[in-house]
């Protein structure tokens, strides 16, 4: 299944077709990260550093299962209810998702890291689509004020 597209069964439901994508190992966005400091993230476990190898796609009756190869990562992950866009799908994957649970309107922290993508309605992924980002969150009052949302940025290491 190495840089193509393997079909498994000619089905439609919803308009996706059931298929499985692998990204090739050549795409330039694969590599290993580094994120850059950020209390609320260290609090909740996000890792310092994460590589990605590979995304498979595979779409299924109602909903798309995308496995992600690498390292310090959930490797799997169902996504339901996938918006469509100009025929094409707006994917995003939570990598890495950690909060406390508030008590009501307590003290309330999150931390993400999230790969999103454009995929096509055939599992074709738009390989010049692919963004990470990474973000933490914190609030006094979960019932009466935002979460106060910082942007933690993600530099790629050299030698990918």
């Amino acid at each position: 299944m190495k840089n193509g597209i393997k079909i498994l069964i000619a089905a439609v439901c919803l308009g996706l077709t059931a298929s499985v994508y692998s990204a090739p190992s050549q795409t330039q966005f694969f590599g290993c990260y580094t994120r850059g400091a950020d209390t609320v993230a260290d609090q909740l476990g996000m890792p310092w550093s994460f590589c990605l190898n590979s995304v498979t796609v595979e779409l299924e009756a109602f909903k798309a299962v995308v496995s992600v190869e690498g390292t310090n990562l959930r490797t799997r992950f169902e996504l339901r209810d996938i918006p469509e866009h100009n025929g094409s799908y707006f994917m995003q994957v939570p990598l890495f998702s950690n909060g406390s649970n508030a008590v009501i309107c307590d003290d309330a922290t999150e931390a993400t890291i999230i790969l999103s993508f454009r995929m096509d309605k055939k599992g074709v992924i738009d390989q010049g689509s692919f963004a990470l980002s990474a973000s933490s969150g914190e609030t006094t009052d979960s019932c009466h004020s935002q979460m106060r949302e910082t942007a933690i940025p993600l530099v790629k290491q050299a030698g990918w």
